[in-house]
């Protein structure tokens, strides 16, 4: 999935925390962009100039869509269910 996202972008570089690159929508002589990948493996965009993250796509050719993971077919359940902030407070709270 991220795939697609780094090979549309210039001067890509490895980060500790994900990955650095020109920012395809606006002038960008440094890197400015941001990206990582979460938990529940979306991927995460920043630009540092302040480029929302639509105009990104738009210059991308792509979607909010392309930065979700693609939906496990019904009754795959080889992903574990990702946990949603209620479900981790009840879990707290049943364990204290």
């Amino acid at each position: 999935m991220y795939a697609a996202v780094l090979d549309r972008l210039s001067g890509v570089r490895r980060t500790r925390t994900g990955w650095h690159a020109q920012c395809p929508a606006h002038q960008d002589r440094r890197p400015s962009l941001a990206m990582a990948l979460a938990e529940d493996g979306r991927l995460l965009l920043y630009c540092f100039a302040g480029c929302r993250t639509d105009a990104i796509l738009s210059a991308l050719g792509l979607s909010r869509h392309d930065l979700f993971p693609p939906r496990p077919a019904r009754g795959d359940e080889s992903r574990p269910p990702v946990a949603h902030h209620g479900d981790i407070l009840r879990s707290a709270v049943t364990r204290v």
